[in-house]
């Protein structure tokens, strides 16, 4: 049997990210799935990983739709019914890279200011 491959994506949320996380994920979930149709949806088994900090949260798909969730993410305007952009700032093959990503990212931008 051959393995399934995965692809790991961090996103930002223009938006304050609410407390309910599973709430927020079956939204997402659903507004993914208006965008793809169930057949690519389900071949997709994305799945919200972590919420590192923030706004930001890492989200996993397989290795051959990762692309389709990108462009899912810049048609998806509003969230339940609120308005909501999401900026794909990265792709890894382990959550591991993007966490650090995101550490030296967040301190580049205290440096900064």
């Amino acid at each position: 049997m051959i393995r399934e491959k995965h692809r790991y994506l961090l996103v930002e949320y223009n938006n304050e990210m609410p407390q309910d996380r599973t709430a927020f994920s079956k939204t997402l979930h659903k507004e993914i799935m208006s965008c793809f149709g169930q057949l690519h949806y389900f071949k997709g088994s994305f799945r919200i990983m972590e919420f590192p900090s923030g706004n930001f949260f890492i989200i996993r798909s397989s290795l051959n739709e990762y692309e389709n969730l990108i462009r899912a993410f810049a048609l998806i305007k509003r969230l339940g019914g609120d308005d909501a952009a999401f900026y794909t700032l990265r792709s890894s093959g382990t959550i591991k890279a993007l966490k650090q990503y995101l550490s030296k990212m967040q301190k580049d931008a205290e440096g900064t200011e």
